[in-house]
């Protein structure tokens, strides 16, 4: 069997599930092709998939020897990450820049591990070069906006807040923290009137207030108001419900307290957050 027909042959035993059988047809390759980085990386690559990341480490080292290319960077630099060696990965993640400046995951990698440490600036830095190369990346920019509200620059956050409802308009978490956001500015009339364009143009929100407004007399609406108030409740140790907050604070505003009804808005957006954590 010559070499390239084995290599080709371990690709589909991989491609199968047939994981051992593959290392041993590339570890054939490695015998007779000792400088062959593609087969390092193969290799390492199947260790990555096994969990097995102190030999994807040692394999994807020695692909960097013969081709010291960004992406074999990077994934020396995953490889470390995973093996709880973060000063050596962001080593690797900027050796992977510096061979290849656009290539935005390793600005994601680093601006995670920079996170990590809580160094804020340094996780913007790169976070930001990040948005240059791709400016509609969603995930990008919830980071970015993560990192000016814990630095409390609550003006950009808002623009960038802004700048993504542009990209992805029915977002409704984003909406919400942009209200919580011009609370915590203390641009009541900015947030109350942005409260009434979500609950206009918000398919999710039209929605809570279609099944609110089924109580249109005010003793039904409160009735309507303590049942939810107790069913989001007891929702909250087993099974919280950001949906159960939304409606509270619908119901609020069709009461006339605006105060409450933003205050459970913001503190839908909270357990929103608090779900995707622990996810």
């Amino acid at each position: 069997m010559s070499q390239s027909e084995r290599f080709i042959q371990a690709k589909i035993l991989e491609e199968e599930g047939k994981s051992s059988s593959a290392l041993l047809l590339f570890e054939e390759e490695l015998k007779e092709n000792p400088n062959s980085s593609e087969t390092y990386l193969a290799i390492g690559g199947i260790y990555a998939n096994l969990g097995k990341w102190v030999k994807a480490e040692s394999y994807f080292s020695k692909a960097i020897l013969f081709d010291p290319s960004a992406r074999n960077y990077f994934l020396l630099g995953e490889a470390l990450y995973q093996c709880g060696l973060a000063v050596r990965a962001v080593e690797a993640f900027r050796m992977s820049l510096k061979s290849n400046p656009s290539l935005i995951e390793a600005h994601l990698a680093l601006a995670t591990l920079y996170g990590n440490t809580e160094n804020h600036f340094k996780k913007e830095v790169y976070l930001k070069n990040a948005l240059i190369l791709d400016e509609s990346n969603s995930l990008v920019m919830e980071e970015l906006i993560s990192v000016y509200s814990k630095t409390f620059r609550f003006e950009e956050a808002v623009d960038l807040c802004q700048k993504y409802l542009t990209f992805y308009p029915d977002i409704t978490q984003m909406k919400i923290l942009l209200i919580e956001l011009l609370m915590r500015m203390e641009k009541f009339n900015s947030s109350f009137e942005y409260m009434a364009i979500c609950m206009k143009d918000d398919p999710h929100i039209t929605h809570a207030i279609e099944i609110a407004n089924h109580d249109d007399k005010k003793e039904k609406i409160e009735k309507t108001l303590r049942k939810k108030k107790r069913k989001l409740l007891n929702s909250i140790a087993k099974d919280p419900n950001p949906t159960l907050a939304i409606d509270v604070s619908l119901l609020y505003l069709m009461n006339g307290d605006i105060y409450h009804s933003a205050k459970y808005l913001v503190y839908a957006r909270q357990l929103h957050e608090r779900i995707k954590m622990a996810n």
